[in-house]
């Protein structure tokens, strides 16, 4: 079992240095840094079936880290940043599901020209709104309204 996902079991000690950590890491975060690791996520799940098995690893990697903060699994929902990215994810996933139909159908449509220009706009669209979610978030992680 990961202690990260019990932290009843820690001892003191364990609490401590896992606190000390994420604090090390609140003051390394920049809006950059955030932006690039959701875009990243987002940038990776609009390809079919492996992109769909990278974003569920993430997603699970995500409730990791939300527990090693002592953080109830539903914080994510109640952060308007988290529904946002969430959002973006969703959107990039049911792209990926448009891309994969079009490749289905590849004999009857253009399949290369409908797939760049799929993936030009989600990006595109992705990248606006993460980066306004980034900066959100940064604020928020800086001024410890949430953490």
């Amino acid at each position: 079992m990961l202690p990260s996902l019990l932290p009843h079991t820690l001892t003191y000690a364990q609490k401590q240095a896992g606190i000390a950590a994420n604090v090390q890491r609140q003051q390394t975060v920049t809006p950059l840094s955030i932006f690039l690791n959701n875009y990243l996520i987002a940038g990776f799940s609009i390809f079919p079936i492996a992109g769909w098995i990278f974003t569920d690893i993430v997603m699970f990697k995500t409730g990791i880290v939300v527990a090693s903060y002592s953080l109830p699994s539903y914080w994510i929902f109640t952060s308007v940043f988290g529904w946002i990215e969430l959002s973006v994810y969703s959107f990039c996933l049911l792209q990926g599901c448009r891309i994969f139909m079009f490749y289905l159908k590849r004999k009857s449509l253009s399949f290369w020209p409908l797939t760049a220009k799929t993936v030009l706009v989600t990006l595109s669209i992705s990248g606006l709104v993460l980066m306004f979610s980034a900066i959100w978030e940064y604020v928020i992680i800086i001024n410890r309204v949430l953490i």
